[in-house]
Protein backbone atom coordinates (compact mmCIF):
# COMPACT_ATOMS: atom_id res chain seq x y z
CA UNK A 1 0.00 0.00 0.00
CA UNK A 2 1.55 3.32 -0.99
CA UNK A 3 2.28 5.85 1.68
CA UNK A 4 0.61 9.22 1.33
CA UNK A 5 2.98 11.52 3.11
CA UNK A 6 1.85 14.56 5.00
CA UNK A 7 -1.30 16.50 5.32
CA UNK A 8 -2.16 20.10 5.86
CA UNK A 9 -2.51 19.37 9.58
CA UNK A 10 0.06 21.66 11.17
CA UNK A 11 -0.64 20.08 14.57
CA UNK A 12 1.15 16.87 13.54
CA UNK A 13 4.50 16.79 15.40
CA UNK A 14 7.49 17.59 13.21
CA UNK A 15 9.22 14.32 14.13
CA UNK A 16 6.22 12.35 12.84
CA UNK A 17 6.25 14.39 9.63
CA UNK A 18 9.99 13.74 9.16
CA UNK A 19 9.54 9.97 9.58
CA UNK A 20 6.64 9.96 7.11
CA UNK A 21 8.70 12.02 4.67
CA UNK A 22 11.61 9.55 4.94
CA UNK A 23 9.24 6.65 4.31
CA UNK A 24 7.73 8.43 1.31
CA UNK A 25 11.16 9.11 -0.17
CA UNK A 26 12.41 5.58 0.49
CA UNK A 27 9.34 3.90 -1.01
CA UNK A 28 9.51 6.11 -4.10
CA UNK A 29 13.19 5.24 -4.53
CA UNK A 30 12.46 1.53 -4.15
CA UNK A 31 9.61 1.71 -6.64
CA UNK A 32 11.92 3.29 -9.22
CA UNK A 33 14.66 0.74 -8.52
CA UNK A 34 12.19 -2.13 -8.92
CA UNK A 35 10.95 -0.66 -12.24
CA UNK A 36 14.50 -1.13 -13.56
CA UNK A 37 14.39 -4.83 -12.70
CA UNK A 38 16.92 -4.51 -9.87
CA UNK A 39 16.24 -5.94 -6.43
CA UNK A 40 15.22 -3.23 -3.97
CA UNK A 41 17.26 -2.23 -0.92
CA UNK A 42 15.91 -2.01 2.59
CA UNK A 43 16.08 1.44 4.12
CA UNK A 44 19.26 0.71 6.11
CA UNK A 45 21.06 -0.69 3.04
CA UNK A 46 19.99 2.38 1.09
CA UNK A 47 21.33 4.78 3.71
CA UNK A 48 24.66 2.92 3.97
CA UNK A 49 24.98 2.74 0.20
CA UNK A 50 24.20 6.46 -0.10
CA UNK A 51 27.00 7.24 2.36
CA UNK A 52 29.42 4.96 0.50
CA UNK A 53 28.56 6.77 -2.73
CA UNK A 54 29.36 10.05 -0.95
CA UNK A 55 32.88 8.73 -0.29
CA UNK A 56 32.59 7.40 3.27
CA UNK A 57 34.45 4.12 2.97
CA UNK A 58 35.37 2.92 6.46
CA UNK A 59 32.86 0.95 8.52
CA UNK A 60 33.72 2.98 11.63
CA UNK A 61 33.14 6.25 9.73
CA UNK A 62 29.82 4.93 8.37
CA UNK A 63 28.72 4.07 11.92
CA UNK A 64 29.74 7.51 13.17
CA UNK A 65 28.04 9.30 10.27
CA UNK A 66 24.82 7.32 10.67
CA UNK A 67 25.06 7.33 14.47
CA UNK A 68 24.51 3.61 14.76
CA UNK A 69 26.72 0.86 16.15
CA UNK A 70 29.62 -0.59 14.19
CA UNK A 71 27.97 -3.98 14.63
CA UNK A 72 24.83 -2.71 12.87
CA UNK A 73 26.94 -1.32 10.02
CA UNK A 74 28.78 -4.65 9.82
CA UNK A 75 25.48 -6.52 9.35
CA UNK A 76 24.35 -4.14 6.60
CA UNK A 77 27.73 -4.33 4.84
CA UNK A 78 27.57 -8.13 4.89
CA UNK A 79 24.15 -7.93 3.24
CA UNK A 80 25.50 -5.63 0.51
CA UNK A 81 28.57 -7.84 0.14
CA UNK A 82 26.30 -10.88 -0.22
CA UNK A 83 24.54 -9.12 -3.10
CA UNK A 84 27.90 -8.56 -4.81
CA UNK A 85 27.69 -4.78 -4.58
CA UNK A 86 30.59 -4.06 -2.25
CA UNK A 87 33.60 -5.77 -0.81
CA UNK A 88 35.60 -5.14 2.34
CA UNK A 89 39.33 -4.89 1.74
CA UNK A 90 42.26 -4.37 4.09
CA UNK A 91 43.10 -0.73 4.77
CA UNK A 92 46.74 -0.28 3.75
CA UNK A 93 47.15 2.51 6.34
CA UNK A 94 45.70 0.60 9.31
CA UNK A 95 46.38 -3.12 9.78
CA UNK A 96 43.16 -3.91 11.64
CA UNK A 97 40.82 -1.63 9.67
CA UNK A 98 38.79 -2.37 6.55
CA UNK A 99 37.72 -0.20 3.63
CA UNK A 100 34.44 -0.56 1.79
CA UNK A 101 34.82 -0.66 -1.97
CA UNK A 102 32.17 -0.88 -4.65
CA UNK A 103 32.83 -3.98 -6.71
CA UNK A 104 33.91 -2.93 -10.19
CA UNK A 105 31.65 -4.82 -12.56
CA UNK A 106 29.09 -4.04 -15.23
CA UNK A 107 26.18 -5.00 -12.99
CA UNK A 108 27.27 -2.58 -10.26
CA UNK A 109 27.77 0.20 -12.79
CA UNK A 110 24.19 -0.50 -13.80
CA UNK A 111 22.89 -0.41 -10.22
CA UNK A 112 24.66 2.91 -9.62
CA UNK A 113 22.94 4.33 -12.69
CA UNK A 114 19.62 2.93 -11.44
CA UNK A 115 20.13 4.51 -7.99
CA UNK A 116 21.03 7.89 -9.49
CA UNK A 117 18.03 7.74 -11.82
CA UNK A 118 15.70 6.70 -8.96
CA UNK A 119 16.97 9.57 -6.82
CA UNK A 120 16.52 12.09 -9.63
CA UNK A 121 12.98 10.85 -10.43
CA UNK A 122 12.00 10.92 -6.74
CA UNK A 123 13.36 14.45 -6.25
CA UNK A 124 11.64 15.67 -9.43
CA UNK A 125 8.37 14.07 -8.28
CA UNK A 126 8.64 15.80 -4.90
CA UNK A 127 9.52 19.16 -6.48
CA UNK A 128 6.53 18.92 -8.81
CA UNK A 129 4.16 17.98 -6.00
CA UNK A 130 5.19 20.58 -3.41
CA UNK A 131 6.41 23.30 -5.77
CA UNK A 132 9.85 24.69 -6.52
CA UNK A 133 9.85 27.26 -3.70
CA UNK A 134 8.94 24.74 -0.96
CA UNK A 135 11.40 22.24 -2.45
CA UNK A 136 14.23 24.79 -2.31
CA UNK A 137 13.29 25.76 1.26
CA UNK A 138 13.12 22.10 2.32
CA UNK A 139 16.53 21.40 0.76
CA UNK A 140 18.01 24.42 2.56
CA UNK A 141 16.48 23.44 5.93
CA UNK A 142 17.62 19.82 5.70
CA UNK A 143 21.07 20.87 4.50
CA UNK A 144 21.61 23.25 7.42
CA UNK A 145 23.73 22.24 10.37
CA UNK A 146 21.48 21.17 13.20
CA UNK A 147 24.38 20.97 15.65
CA UNK A 148 25.38 18.09 17.89
CA UNK A 149 22.74 15.63 19.08
CA UNK A 150 21.50 16.20 22.59
CA UNK A 151 23.59 19.27 23.31
CA UNK A 152 22.40 22.81 23.68
CA UNK A 153 24.26 25.45 21.74
CA UNK A 154 25.65 28.51 23.49
CA UNK A 155 22.76 30.80 24.44
CA UNK A 156 20.15 28.10 23.76
CA UNK A 157 17.69 27.34 26.56
CA UNK A 158 16.13 24.04 27.51
CA UNK A 159 12.50 24.18 26.30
Amino acid sequence: MPIIQGSDDLDTPLMVQLVKAMNWAHQNLQMEIEKSGAAPFNINQGIVLSNILLGINRPSDLAREMEISRQAVSIILKQLEGRGIIELIADPQHKLAKIVRMLPNDENEGILDVIHHARNVTEARLKKRIGAVKFKTLRAALGSSWGPIGEYQKGEKNP
